[in-house]
C-alpha cells in the first residue's frame, strides 16, 4: 500500500467511524488528510509518507491487533483519540501486518501522534504523522502545533 493509497483509504472509510464528521484530502501537504469530529470546528491535519520495500516480512500469519474505536463524543477529545480512530481503520485493512502507535510509546517521537504501518503485500512501511490543527482548511490560516495535551 502506497502513501496515496493509505490516505485515500482513510479519506473513504473514516467518515463511517462514529464521531467523525469528515475526512478531507488536505492539499497543503503531500498525501495530506484533515479530520473533523462531529460537532467541532477544528481539524486535525495528518500527512502520510513512506518507503517501499523496507517493511520486515510478516512472520507466519502475522496480523495487527484490532484497535478499538475510541469514544469521540466527549466534551473534550484528546488528539490521541483521533490517532486511535485512524488506527482502528488501518488495523482492519487486509495486508497491514503491524503498526506502532507513537503516542503510546514510553518516549514518543518528535511528532507525538501517528504511527508506523507495515504492509506485507508490497513491503511498504508507511508513516502517518500529525502535522497540526486548524480552525478551517483555508491555506492562509496558520497551523497550530499539537502537544501531548491538545484537545478538540
Amino acid at each position: 500500500m502506497t502513501p496515496l493509497a493509505l490516505r485515500d483509504l482513510l479519506h473513504a472509510r473514516l467518515p463511517n467511524t462514529p464521531g467523525i464528521a469528515r475526512a478531507d484530502v488536505w492539499e497543503e501537504r503531500p498525501y495530506g488528510l484533515a479530520v473533523q469530529l462531529a460537532g467541532r470546528q477544528s481539524w486535525v491535519c495528518w500527512m502520510v509518507t513512506g518507503a517501499s520495500g523496507v517493511a520486515p516480512a510478516a512472520v507466519g500469519r502475522e496480523q495487527p491487533d484490532p484497535m478499538p474505536v475510541p469514544d469521540l463524543g466527549a466534551a473534550k477529545v484528546p488528539v490521541g483519540a483521533v490517532e486511535q480512530a485512524l488506527l482502528a481503520v488501518v488495523a482492519a485493512v487486509p495486508g497491514v501486518v503491524r503498526y506502532d502507535r507513537y503516542s503510546t510509546r514510553p518516549v514518543p517521537p518528535a511528532v507525538g501522534f501517528g504511527a508506523t504501518v507495515d504492509c506485507a503485500d508490497d513491503g511498504w512501511r508507511l508513516f502517518l504523522s500529525v502535522v497540526g490543527m486548524k480552525g478551517t482548511l483555508d491555506p492562509r490560516e496558520r497551523i497550530r502545533p499539537v502537544t501531548e495535551t491538545s484537545e478538540l
